[in-house]
C-alpha cells in the first residue's frame, strides 16, 4: 500500500522553518539589547547624541520583542499565566527609581513629585502602598516627608548592571505570582530625547496582552534639566504590543495562522517573566540617561 505523504512532509518542513525563524526573531532583540547595555555600561559613548542613540536602539529591540509577545498571545488563544492574573486589588508596590546625587535640576525632585502623586491616586482607592525606593535623594525626600519605605536601594549608580536590577525586579514578581501583590508599578524618568525627558508611572503588573493598537501612554513631570511647574504623573499599562503597526497584526487576532513547536503557549510561559524584568531594567537605562543628560544642562 502506497500513501502519498509529500503534504505531511510540506507539513514538517513549515514546521522547521518556523521554529527556525521564531528562534532568531527572539534571539536577535535579546542580543541588541545586551550588546548595546554592554556598550553604555561600560561608557563606550563619546557623547550625549551617541548615548541617545544607543538608548533608541535598545527601546528599538525592546518593542521588537513586545510586539512578538503580542503575536504569541494571540496564538495562544485562551492562556492563563499568574503574571496576567488581574485579581481585586488589595495591595499595590511601587518602585522608584532617583538618583544617588544632586546637581541634576529637576530630575530627583520630578521623580518626588510623580510619585506622591501616584500614592495621592492609590490612597484614593484605598490601598495600601509599598515603596521600593532606589536613590539616596530620593530616600532623604520620603525620610523628610516620614514616609514609610519598604526598602531602599542606593548600590545602583549612573550605569545599572542587568544583574542588580533583575533581582529587584524577580523578588517583586515572585511576590505577585504568590499573591502577595496585586499590581507592581515602576515610577521613574523617561527618556525621549536629550532635550525631553519626563517622571513617569507605568504599570509592570499584571501584564495586558491586546492584538490591536497602541492605547493611552505614560504622562508625567517633564524635565530638562530646570525644576519643572506642576510635575504630575499618570499610571499607564505598558503592554507588549504596544507601538505595532497595524499591518504587523494577524489578520484575526482569535486565530493562529501557524503552528508553534514547542505551543505558543510554552514559549509565553518562559517570556513573559522576561518581559517584566526586560521592563524595569529598560526603565533604569532611561533613569540613568535622563539623569546625565540632566547634569549637562
Amino acid at each position: 500500500v502506497l500513501r502519498d505523504i509529500s503534504d505531511r512532509k510540506l507539513l514538517q518542513k513549515r514546521n522547521a522553518e518556523f521554529v527556525s525563524s521564531v528562534s532568531h526573531e527572539m534571539k536577535t532583540p535579546l542580543a541588541g539589547i545586551k550588546a548595546y547595555v554592554e556598550l553604555l555600561a561600560d561608557g563606550d559613548a563619546a557623547d550625549e547624541a551617541e548615548r541617545e542613540e544607543f538608548l533608541g536602539v535598545i527601546n528599538g529591540q525592546a518593542d521588537r520583542l513586545q510586539r512578538l509577545i503580542g503575536r504569541l498571545a494571540a496564538a495562544a488563544g485562551a492562556f492563563e499565566h499568574p503574571l496576567l492574573a488581574a485579581r481585586e486589588p488589595r495591595r499595590a508596590a511601587v518602585l522608584a527609581v532617583a538618583s544617588n546625587r544632586g546637581l541634576c535640576g529637576g530630575y530627583n525632585s520630578n521623580v518626588g513629585r510623580a510619585l506622591t502623586t501616584f500614592r495621592a491616586e492609590v490612597q484614593q482607592r484605598g490601598l495600601p502602598l509599598e515603596i521600593h525606593a532606589c536613590g539616596k535623594k530620593l530616600g532623604g525626600m520620603l525620610r523628610y516627608q516620614k514616609v514609610p519605605v519598604a526598602s531602599f536601594h542606593k548600590e545602583f549608580e549612573d550605569k545599572p548592571g542587568y544583574a542588580e536590577v533583575d533581582a529587584l525586579a524577580s523578588a517583586l514578581i515572585a511576590r505577585y505570582a504568590a499573591g502577595e501583590l496585586d499590581e507592581v508599578h515602576v515610577v521613574y524618568t523617561k527618556f525621549e530625547s536629550a532635550s525631553r525627558q519626563k517622571a513617569v508611572c507605568e504599570q509592570v503588573l499584571p501584564l495586558r496582552l491586546k492584538a490591536g493598537g497602541p492605547e493611552q501612554g505614560s504622562e508625567g513631570a517633564e524635565s530638562n534639566g530646570a525644576e519643572s511647574k506642576g510635575a504630575a504623573s499618570t499610571a499607564s499599562t505598558w503592554e507588549p504590543w504596544d507601538d505595532a503597526p497595524a499591518s504587523k497584526a494577524p489578520a484575526d487576532a482569535g486565530e493562529s495562522l501557524v503552528i508553534f513547536e514547542p505551543d505558543a503557549a510554552t514559549i509565553l510561559a518562559d517570556l513573559l517573566p522576561r518581559s517584566v524584568r526586560m521592563h524595569v531594567f529598560q526603565a533604569f537605562l532611561d533613569a540613568a540617561v535622563s539623569e546625565q543628560t540632566a547634569r549637562m544642562v
